[in-house]
């Protein structure tokens, strides 16, 4: 193996861990939601989805916030200044 292939394998390998962590982290937020407000996965996931768009947030983002505060990030009002 060339040392190329070897720098892009390790590369690969950091994304598929960095990817599988945000999807339990996600997966956890979901699960709360779901406990705390007696939702199904996909409507949990939906709250999620939709507080990411809304608030122009990343998914991940999101959960962790959701998951460290409880709370669910708002959308920035108007004239904050907040992209």
């Amino acid at each position: 193996m060339t040392a190329s292939a070897l720098v892009g394998w390790v590369h690969s390998a950091q994304n598929l861990r960095h990817a599988l962590g945000t999807r339990e982290m996600i997966g956890q937020a979901v699960g709360v939601l779901m406990q705390r407000h007696g939702l199904s996965s996909d409507a949990a996931f939906n709250v999620l989805r939709r507080h990411s768009q809304n608030a122009n947030i990343k998914l991940r983002e999101v959960a962790q916030t959701f998951l460290e505060t409880g709370e669910l990030p708002q959308p920035p009002r108007p004239g904050t200044g907040r992209t």
